[in-house]
């Protein structure tokens, strides 16, 4: 059985017990966020603003997008299976 199966089990069957805290404790993290106070702050700004999916923000991350990877457009989508969606359609 691998951990990956472990850990599964654990959660559904031991929720709260030591054996999963011990499980999910040795578990090999893929990347550790790395989210300072400027980061918070602008999240925070874009949910203030009662506008999360379209707006001035969105317009303004596609268009500094763009221009980091050296392009003219870019679409921003609300999750990875739209932007498969829209990849596969163009």
């Amino acid at each position: 059985m691998t951990k990956y199966v472990q850990i599964a089990i654990a959660g559904i069957q031991k929720r709260g017990t030591k054996e999963q805290e011990k499980l999910l404790n040795s578990f090999i993290p893929v990347a550790k966020p790395s989210i300072g106070d400027e980061e918070k702050r602008k999240v925070l700004e874009v949910l203030d603003s009662g506008i999360l999916t379209t707006g001035k923000y969105t317009l303004d991350f596609e268009e500094k997008f763009a221009n980091y990877v050296g392009t003219n457009y870019a679409i921003s989508t609300t999750s990875g299976t739209v932007a498969l969606d829209v990849a596969l359609k163009a």
